[in-house]
């Protein structure tokens, strides 16, 4: 099971989800890129991003769940949110932009959604 609360730190608000589809991803944020320089030596830069940590978890959800959903993704668009997955506090923000809901079976709706760390 997913909880997300906001706004942060009012927390007035929650959404509870199923647990998500097993395609659901975790990521640190730092990137590696690679230059080489004019005299053909080759120099590594990293961007450390202060550990920060990216999430992506797919649900599927029924009609009113998925109402739900959007209600609340509209009210709290740009808000910090608190989210507790596996028993583990993390606060962010929703980075999903735009809201996106796939309807192609009958009944139920694939909801994406994509969730940012920052302290």
């Amino acid at each position: 099971m997913l909880t997300i609360q906001g706004p942060f730190p009012e927390l007035s608000t929650a959404l509870i989800l199923p647990s998500p589809n097993e395609t659901n991803t975790e990521g640190l944020k730092a990137s590696v890129q690679t230059i080489r320089m004019m005299d053909g030596s080759l120099r590594t830069y990293v961007k450390r991003r202060a550990g920060r940590r990216a999430f992506q978890w797919e649900f599927e959800v029924g009609n009113a769940k998925a109402k739900e959903v959007e209600s609340y993704f509209i009210a709290n668009s740009g808000s910090r949110a608190q989210v507790i997955w596996r028993e583990t506090v993390y606060i962010g923000f929703l980075t999903l932009n735009p809201f996106e809901m796939d309807g192609s079976v009958r009944e139920f709706y694939r909801i994406v959604i994509e969730f940012e760390e920052k302290s």
